[in-house]
């Protein structure tokens, strides 16, 4: 099953574009480019944290890095053919 089709018979609305790059000082980038902000917001918190905190349990104890910075950009055109 594509991840387009899981996201969609889950309620969300597909993501367009998923994008991993590596970081201006190391570690990865990501951009993920959404119908609309609140089903991105809907799959952070009930899909993506519950993974992302178990795993940095065990990586970094009770002291977590902090929540990434995010940016909310405002797309002009997105090409996809």
């Amino acid at each position: 099953m594509s991840a387009s089709h899981w996201l969609k018979r889950s309620g969300f609305q597909a993501r367009s574009e998923h994008l991993a790059t590596e970081g201006p000082n190391g570690g990865l980038r990501y951009v993920d480019v959404w119908e609309n902000e609140a089903d991105c917001d809907r799959f952070v918190e009930e899909r993506l944290h519950p993974v992302i905190a178990a795993l940095l349990v065990d990586v970094f104890g009770d002291s977590p890095p902090p929540e990434p910075e995010r940016h909310v950009l405002g797309v002009v055109h997105l090409w996809n053919p």
